[in-house]
């Protein structure tokens, strides 16, 4: 239950950005924070760190980077939106 909630805060979070700033600065942000998790992670010499970078770090890339591939797919398309939307966020996770 704890981590649903916590899913849920991200995506808020990645969905307020998006509107705020656009879909290509979530984008880079998301990006950033893919690079840093996996970076630090890797540099990471303790258990507890290790946790801390890839699951924060590239929980926030992963919501920060499938959020505006579904909202961007569904407002492109007019027609078969629907298959073109399910096709996007197939293939983002």
């Amino acid at each position: 239950m704890y981590i649903r909630a916590i899913n849920k805060k991200k995506k808020n979070m990645a969905g307020a950005v998006s509107d705020k700033y656009g879909v290509k600065v979530t984008s880079m942000a998301g990006t950033v924070a893919l690079v840093g998790g996996l970076l630090l992670g890797s540099a990471a010499n303790q258990l507890w760190l290790l946790y801390t970078t890839q699951g924060f770090m590239i929980g926030i890339a992963g919501a920060f980077l499938y959020f505006p591939v579904v909202s961007v797919v569904s407002q492109w398309f007019t027609t078969k939106r629907a298959r073109a939307t399910s096709l996007a966020a197939s293939k983002s996770d």
